[in-house]
């Protein structure tokens, strides 16, 4: 994974030797053994010469991976109010940054794994596009004006199923087969815990929540293209946290990947437990 580009496989050579996907056969990486047989670092080969990279040591984080969940709860408003709801519904205004385009749109959600949205995309005063995503649990596509229609599939469908959860701070243990508390890293000013989440299938996502109010302020993630069989990595940063009935909710969420650039999506309105007809989170 090199940041701002999209992950490379690995594929072998010989014992600890790899090329990698997609690039010429000059970029090499060999892996360097410790005299117990642990990876302790590697070099990477490629035109411009040998690059040699130590693995860092990992300082000990202080908490466990039950804890931190239980912390988060908390701060969220508690697992009561977490479960009290069974629907949201938001209104936004969205602002990409690095294309001079602006837009308004709603999102909506709904218990146990749906999830929708329906934006309109305006340049110079006028709407020029619109972009419609649904989930229903097990299906879902995106419908845009000026693209082919998607269906989910593979990857990007097991990721979908994941990232839909709607108790997904209550379902650590269920939605993900293995959960790490990698080290501590500051995001700007703030220390967070890095926690790296595995699920059964699709991508391992990467989030870092604050060591002191244990909310999440940054997760890393890969968009796949099954077509392709490559993703795009994508950060998303959520600030401007406010409380909505009961539960901290990020006002401002920031999305960058080296596609659209940044794309900053300030929330106006939330509506909880609403009637949201199912129709929305289909084809």
């Amino acid at each position: 994974m090199v940041p701002g580009q999209p992950p490379y496989a690995l594929q072998p050579l010989s014992k600890d030797v790899f090329s990698l996907a997609n690039l010429p056969p000059a970029f090499e990486i060999t892996f360097k053994r410790d005299p117990a047989g642990a990876v302790a670092g590697f070099s990477i080969k490629q035109p411009q010469g040998t690059f040699e990279f130590t693995r860092a040591v990992s300082e000990p984080v202080g908490i466990t991976i039950e804890d931190l969940m239980a912390r988060h709860v908390e701060a969220l408003g508690g697992e009561a109010a977490i479960r009290s709801r069974t629907s949201s519904e938001a209104t936004i205004d969205i602002d990409f940054e690095n294309q001079g385009l602006t837009g308004t749109g709603t999102v909506w959600t709904k218990a146990p794994n749906m999830a929708g949205s329906d934006f309109r995309l305006e340049a110079f005063g006028k709407t020029i596009a619109t972009i419609r995503n649904y989930f229903d649990g097990s299906a879902g596509g995106e419908q845009i004006s000026f693209a082919p229609e998607t269906t989910l599939s593979g990857k990007r469908l097991e990721d979908s199923k994941v990232e839909s959860a709607f108790y997904e701070p209550l379902e650590w243990k269920t939605l993900y087969s293995k959960i790490v508390v990698a080290r501590k890293q500051k995001v700007g000013d703030e220390e967070c815990y890095v926690v790296v989440k595995t699920p059964p299938s699709g991508n391992a996502v990467t989030d870092y929540y604050s060591t002191t109010s244990f909310m999440i302020v940054r997760r890393e993630s890969i968009t796949w293209d099954d077509t392709t069989n490559t993703g795009i990595p994508s950060t998303v940063t959520f600030s401007d946290y406010r409380k909505v009935d009961g539960l901290m909710a990020p006002y401002r969420v920031t999305i960058a990947n080296v596609g659209n650039g940044n794309i900053v999506i300030t929330t106006k309105t939330v509506k909880t437990n609403v009637a949201v007809p199912d129709s929305v989170f289909r084809k």
